[in-house]
């Protein structure tokens, strides 16, 4: 049974022995081969457990052995371990039955440690009928989606997500994937991911419109969305309701409140920072979530946060270069707070004080001028 290997042999030759131009080419050869390397044990590291288990099952004798015969014997020898791995799922045995399911996978596809370096070995389907190329695929896609409620049972949803895609990328018309994978994404409680689990979902209603329990996980899956949505709002905007204004002494003692996932004092620029910052963490989160940043609906979401966060720096802009009309306005409103204007009980001390000067600088005036007649 010929299987394919995702590996570069190592360079033979020593580029320090070599002057001149070949010498050039010969480094970035080996610099290729370094980064290739690189990449090969990253991409061992970033495997879940029970997909990096397959570099010791693949080594066990059953294994072995079936491998060097006919892929028939191959197949059923595959589809035995998925089926015990499927009753021992139902006996509630999730981590043996994943031992199952690694068992099955790897003899299709497992990692081999080759000198300091893991590489992926795969079945070569180049060398397979049509039958047993489906064959393969319905046994290695069973085996990742059950991989994935296994997962997902013991809330281990970045593992159950690494499976779904696996699994994916042999249907990527698998409705059972999208709606594992969409629970999963619900499981990591992030904005990134919940809306990519109510795209996932909306995906498999597309496909499976018939199917009243992927619609009823697409309501509760905006919902939760429209709930986490209405916190956030909240959150950010609660403290502008309080009908209490902060002095130039409390903005200069630091009395203004904190908000939280911002750098500092709520201000003018916190609504437009705080859009900029919901941007990075869309992206931060949702790569840590293991969401495709490249679909269609993620770029969408991105470019949206991106151009609401232009918006309020272009309405900053606005308010900091609006010439005279700006200044007038804001003197308008500054006159209109009632702490600039002079209170009435004030105004009426300063008319009587007013009358009795001029009162009693009459009855003074007459004083003198009844004393400068008497003489």
């Amino acid at each position: 049974m010929a299987i394919l290997e995702e590996a570069l042999d190592e360079p033979q030759d020593k580029p320090g022995l070599v002057e001149g131009p070949l010498n050039d080419l010969l480094k970035t050869a080996v610099d290729s081969e370094q980064a290739s390397a690189s990449q090969r044990r990253k991409g061992f590291d970033a495997a879940p457990d029970f997909m990096r288990r397959t570099l010791i099952f693949a080594s066990e004798p059953d294994i072995q052995a079936v491998r060097k015969t006919s892929f028939e014997r191959a197949f059923k020898l595959s589809l035995s371990y998925k089926e015990k791995g499927n009753a021992l799922y139902k006996e509630g045995k999730d981590k043996e039955a994943l031992d199952e399911y690694s068992r099955a996978i790897s003899i299709f596809r497992h990692f081999r440690r080759d000198g300091e370096d893991f590489v992926l070995v795969l079945q070569d389907e180049g060398s397979l009928t049509s039958e047993e190329k489906q064959n393969m695929h319905d046994v290695l896609l069973g085996c990742f989606l059950n991989a994935a409620a296994c997962l997902l049972r013991n809330k281990r949803a970045p593992e159950a997500i690494f499976a779904c895609q696996e699994a994916l990328r042999i249907d990527s018309q698998s409705v059972k994937a999208l709606f594992r994978r969409a629970m999963a994404f619900i499981q990591m409680d992030s904005d990134a991911s919940i809306d990519a689990a109510e795209n996932d979902l909306a995906l498999a209603v597309r496909l499976a419109p018939a199917s009243a329990e992927i619609k009823a996980a697409l309501k509760q899956c905006r919902e939760l969305k429209t709930e986490r949505d209405k916190k956030a709002k909240e959150t950010y905007s609660g403290m502008f309701d309080k009908g209490r204004l902060y002095d130039d002494k409390e903005v200069a003692k630091g009395g203004l409140p904190k908000v939280p996932g911002l750098p500092g004092e709520l201000s003018e620029r916190g609504e437009t920072e705080r859009i900029e910052i919901d941007a990075e963490t869309f992206l931060k989160e949702g790569s840590a979530a293991g969401v495709d940043m490249n679909a269609p609906w993620a770029k969408k979401r991105l470019k949206e946060l991106q151009e609401k966060a232009k918006t309020g720096k272009r309405g900053k802009e606005s308010t900091a270069t609006g010439g005279k009309w700006s200044k007038a306005i804001a003197i308008a409103r500054r006159a209109a707070d009632k702490r600039y204007w002079v209170s009435i009980p004030t105004l009426l001390y300063a008319i009587i004080f007013v009358n009795i000067a001029v009162r009693l600088f009459e009855f003074l005036q007459l004083m003198y001028y009844w004393m400068r007649d008497s003489q």
